[in-house]
């Protein structure tokens, strides 16, 4: 499964890495997570984008699990909400069908992937380490790329096993 993945979308990662100056392991791993290695990857977002207000091009609608302190969140969808613990804090987990960015081919939603982070000021420290793959994960989970409290620790473990697959 992850040689797989690596096979068929490395390129597409160092392509973009050539484009946004990004650590293609960053670009790879972040896909690889978010798309369950390649199964997730509805419409070639591989990376959970939504389109934000800003965005013109193509959406589609999907299943997703959000976290957060609010009860009162709401979403296009709402399939259920249930009262979580994580990491010793309680949060809200919502089961939720919400709107994400979609592309025509796997190299679009790639490139894509480094123009979100670098059009939001919010990844400006993570992007301090787009050549450090661990640091870069734990500053883009805390400006809150995921809702998932365990977010950094889960990129870190997916990259680690990426790096033990890749032959320079």
């Amino acid at each position: 499964m992850i040689k797989n993945f690596i096979e068929k979308y490395k390129q597409a990662a160092l392509d973009a890495s050539a484009k946004n100056g990004i650590n293609y392991l960053i670009i790879l791993t972040q896909a690889a997570h978010e798309s369950a290695f390649g199964k997730y990857a509805f419409g070639n977002n591989f990376f959970g984008i939504k389109p934000g207000r800003s965005w013109t091009g193509k959406k589609q609608l999907l299943r997703t699990t959000e976290y957060s302190i609010n009860p009162n969140l709401s979403f296009p969808e709402i399939l259920s909400k249930t009262l979580v613990t994580k990491k010793g804090k309680q949060l809200w987990e919502y089961k939720i069908r919400d709107y994400f960015r979609a592309y025509d081919t796997p190299a679009e939603g790639f490139l894509d992937h480094g123009n979100f982070l670098i059009s939001n000021k919010r990844y400006a420290t993570a992007l301090t380490f787009k050549d450090n793959p661990e640091k870069f994960f734990l500053e883009v989970a805390k400006a809150g790329y995921a809702t998932d409290p365990r977010y950094a620790e889960k990129l870190i473990e997916v990259y680690r096993q990426i790096k033990t697959q890749i032959t320079e």
